[in-house]
């Protein structure tokens, strides 16, 4: 999106729009939850907060509008996710590489399979909402954090250094959420990022190859 910016003066306009965007969006949740604590001191579940909320404040109409519209938010997100899921495995893997057929029927096939993984893991893995996306940005955090502050420091690193992070990072996050019940919740938030910048180091460290190229720094 700022890949496609027309100008400087878009790029201010975008900063602007962005950042009172976020402010009310951030103030918006944080009223809701104390109105909700004031409203609704019994409420069972807290993450239903805004459906209650909506339900027993406002009028059917509007109501139906707002939880209409969070429904939206989360199908749009989740149809983003499963595109680009989808181009990753039809476009960057190499097994997929072929006629226009080809990449279509690997296409499908990665959108039936993440919806079907999705599903079950909704069903088998009851948990809070809230607990599955701090999970969900721990492990993309372990595994993409230590490489995009490499690009950004314009450090480079091997391809086979980069994947190494990228697999020990996430591998590290769900094995530490799946087996271990640690006491110490940013020991599970650090000790994953620390793994997957201790690959980077090593791979730094290593012998450059033309069979390890390294990765640029954009």
């Amino acid at each position: 999106r700022f890949m496609a910016l027309r100008d400087e003066r878009a790029l201010r306009q975008a900063r602007l729009l962005t950042i009172v965007w976020f402010c009310i969006v951030f103030f918006g949740m944080c009223f809701v939850g104390l109105a909700g604590r004031i409203l609704l001191p019994a409420l069972a579940d807290s993450e239903t907060v805004f459906f209650s909320l909506s339900s027993n404040v406002l009028p059917p109409v509007l109501a139906a509008i707002l939880v209409a519209a969070v429904l939206s938010a989360i199908m749009s997100t989740a149809d983003s996710q499963l595109l680009v899921a989808t181009s990753a495995v039809a476009h960057d893997l190499r097994f997929a590489r072929g006629s226009q057929a080809r990449l279509l029927l690997y296409s499908r096939v990665s959108v039936a399979l993440m919806v079907a993984l999705a599903v079950a893991i909704a069903l088998l893995l009851p948990a809070a909402v809230f607990s599955r996306a701090l999970f969900a940005w721990v492990a993309l955090g372990a595994a993409f954090g230590p490489l995009t502050i490499a690009r950004l420091a314009n450090v480079g690193v091997t391809s086979h250094a980069a994947l190494a992070s990228v697999v020990t990072g996430f591998s590290s996050a769900v094995a530490i959420h799946v087996f271990i019940d640690s006491p110490a919740p940013m020991l599970q938030n650090l000790l994953p990022l620390g793994l997957a910048g201790g690959c980077l180091l090593i791979g730094r460290f290593q012998m450059r190859t033309p069979s390890s190229p390294e990765v640029p720094a954009r």
